[in-house]
């Protein structure tokens, strides 16, 4: 069998090691040295027993604060009448109503207005304005989220954009109409 370095290192040079011997003084030092007492196990069951009552005590009051909240959390649902939720859910199905028509409306325009960048710039700012209003009103809603009042603004902020929308298109198929006729007018005069 191989030995490693450490261990032959140790073999070859015994007689060495042996030599050197501890003087008397450290011997006296060591004999003077008081053995330190064991703990029992009895002595650290005090502790044992504080830290479990620490975490009963921990889980208890997380207990209690967690049912406090979910407790509140179901009074406030139950608050909520069901006029109140009849009232958001109408909501919802305005605003995906109007959502649609708005996205409609919207891509008519802006190909009827294609050649006009004033005029689209001018409605992007416009319906720019209408939606920074909408979240602000979505903010509000969040406070206080069957507000009536806040309800009717939202959706009246999307009827205006609608109407917006369709003024302006309106207006864009009567420009169109006019020159068209112009050109007709000035073709049949050539």
């Amino acid at each position: 069998m191989t030995k490693d370095k450490l261990e032959q290192y140790i073999l070859d040079n015994k007689e060495e090691f042996d030599e050197l011997e501890p003087s008397a003084k450290l011997w006296e030092g060591i004999g003077k040295i008081e053995a330190k007492p064991k703990l029992s196990r009895y002595s650290t069951q005090p502790l044992k027993w504080a830290v479990r009552i620490a975490a009963a005590v921990f889980i208890f009051v997380g207990s209690y604060y967690f049912h406090d909240y979910r407790s509140e959390r179901n009074q406030i649902s139950h608050l909520i009448s069901n006029e109140d939720t009849q009232l958001y859910s109408s909501f919802i199905e305005a605003e995906y109503y109007y959502t649609a028509q708005i996205g409609v409306e919207t891509d008519k325009f802006y190909k009827l207005a294609a050649g006009n960048s004033i005029l689209r710039d001018e409605i992007q700012s416009e319906l720019k304005e209408l939606d920074d209003e909408f979240t602000e009103l979505k903010e509000d809603l969040k406070d206080n989220a069957d507000n009536e009042e806040i309800i009717a603004a939202m959706i009246q902020n999307y009827r205006l954009k609608l109407s917006i929308l369709q003024e302006m298109m309106l207006q864009l198929q009567q420009v169109k109409k006019e020159k068209n006729t112009n050109d007709e007018i000035d073709l049949i005069q050539i």
